[in-house]
């Protein structure tokens, strides 16, 4: 990674992943949390290699499915380093600002979730099954990272400037269980529904 990032470097590569990129959440299988991820894919190298080098992650070439169309180099980081990403980018973001706020946070969320499973985890010893039993997870933390999560996800499907009817909704509790596609689905629908009625 470049460890003389100009200011001028920096705003480029906001432009970047402003025009082409996209900054996702996505639960996580089998877990109650969620990977932050920051994206851009275009037909020439250029751009996305000069992100690979100020940021790391990976690169790679999309074949073309057919013969007339032509391959895409894709780059992307996620989690801490997606974190890391948006922080650099944030002072020069200006349409996906809120996203890059969004991953942000979400970040934060979970390395206060990531503490507290190594506090469990010292406070049973390391000595015989520990993991057999799941670790306890602050439910407001939760809570948090699923609002966080909607909101990122009407971001990238509306745009900032089609969110003016959005309430926030009220989560009294977060998902529990694993988190199955199905459930997702649903529960995307019950608070868009929840999160655009009128109040």
């Amino acid at each position: 990674m470049l460890e003389d990032m100009t200011p001028e470097d920096l705003a480029y590569a906001a432009g970047i992943v402003d025009g082409e990129g996209c900054i996702s959440i996505y639960p996580r299988k089998q877990r109650r949390t969620y990977r932050i991820n920051v994206r851009v894919q275009m037909c020439e190298p250029g751009a996305v290699e000069l992100l690979y080098k100020m940021f790391g992650g990976t690169l790679f070439k999309v074949q073309p499915s057919t013969h007339k169309n032509r391959g895409q180099f894709v780059w992307g980081v996620a989690a801490s380093a997606a974190a890391r990403c948006a922080m650099n980018l944030l002072p020069y973001l200006r349409v996906k600002k809120q996203q890059a706020i969004n991953i942000i946070e979400l970040q934060r969320i979970h390395d206060a979730i990531r503490a507290s499973n190594t506090q469990q985890r010292k406070s049973r010893g390391f000595s015989g099954n520990w993991g057999s039993r799941p670790f306890e997870i602050d439910a407001a933390l939760l809570a948090k990272a699923d609002k966080i999560h909607l909101f990122t996800s009407e971001l990238n499907r509306r745009g900032i400037g089609r969110l003016a009817q959005w309430h926030e909704p009220e989560l009294s509790s977060p998902v529990k269980g694993t988190v199955t596609p199905e459930s997702h689905r649903k529960r995307l629908a019950a608070w868009r529904k929840q999160a655009y009625q009128n109040k």
